[in-house]
């Protein structure tokens, strides 16, 4: 589960490689999630936005906006709110297939 990765790059953030799986011929392919802000961030002065759509990308899984800033990405308002349910609906297809 990715919340707000820049995984190609941010103006505030130098990564330079975008996340990859290299899966090899005896393991799963791991399912990938990811959310990213729509809105922009208040730093100091300057509304920004941290990460885009583009840059959350990793190239796998799925990706879905959500309409609020880099800051709140990672605090679900409830239980109810879908930043929660994606990470437990992971969490709970992982250890389904999970051969423990």
């Amino acid at each position: 589960m990715f919340y707000s990765v820049p995984h190609r790059g941010s103006p505030l953030a130098a990564i330079k490689t975008p996340a990859r799986w290299h899966a090899a011929s005896r393991v799963r392919r791991p399912a990938v999630r990811g959310v990213v802000e729509t809105c922009r961030t208040l730093m100091s002065v300057l509304w920004l936005r941290i990460v885009s759509v583009d840059s959350a990308d990793a190239g796998i899984g799925t990706l879905r906006g959500v309409s609020v800033d880099h800051r709140e990405i990672c605090k679900p308002s409830s239980r109810r709110c879908m930043l929660y349910t994606e990470l437990t609906d992971l969490i709970h297809e992982a250890l389904n297939t999970c051969r423990c």
